[in-house]
């Protein structure tokens, strides 16, 4: 990967393949991914204080299934603007914004299913709308291109 190594969100986007919802997003939130972590004490689990210099007794191991996480994509809202469905999957896309030096920018597709769809119409502001994202399946991920 060439161009800079940090940059700013100025020129992210987030592309709905069956909706085709579309509208000026303001922010983007992802949680990232998760795995469980079963808890494995059992009966001959030593019951009392650990020891000096140590804390926490309970024994754990890791899940061998990873969740996803899911993105918050908050947009300017237009009550006259396509919804994406509710519970239906469809491929999204984030963009990220193009590194200087680079040609092709950065991006992560993967199957999404919108969960909620709450706008916010507030007072003398502008209405905004935060559509949650639940990443359903792989993310691929591709990187920006010199």
């Amino acid at each position: 990967m060439a161009g800079v190594s940090v940059d700013v969100g100025t020129g992210s986007s987030i592309a709905f393949a069956t909706s085709a919802y579309a509208a000026n997003l303001l922010s983007l939130d992802y949680t990232g991914p998760s795995v469980e972590t079963p808890d494995s004490s059992h009966m001959g689990t030593a019951d009392s204080s650990p020891a000096a210099g140590e804390f926490a007794n309970r024994t754990k191991i890791s899940g061998n299934l990873i969740e996803g996480g899911e993105f918050t994509a908050v947009f300017q809202f237009n009550p006259n603007d396509v919804i994406p469905v509710v519970g239906s999957s469809e491929v999204v896309t984030v963009t990220f914004p193009l590194p200087a030096g680079d040609a092709t920018p950065a991006n992560w597709a993967f199957p999404g299913i919108v969960t909620a769809y709450p706008p916010t119409i507030p007072l003398d502001d502008i209405m905004t709308v935060a559509v949650v994202i639940m990443v359903a399946g792989a993310v691929t991920k591709t990187d920006s291109t010199t």
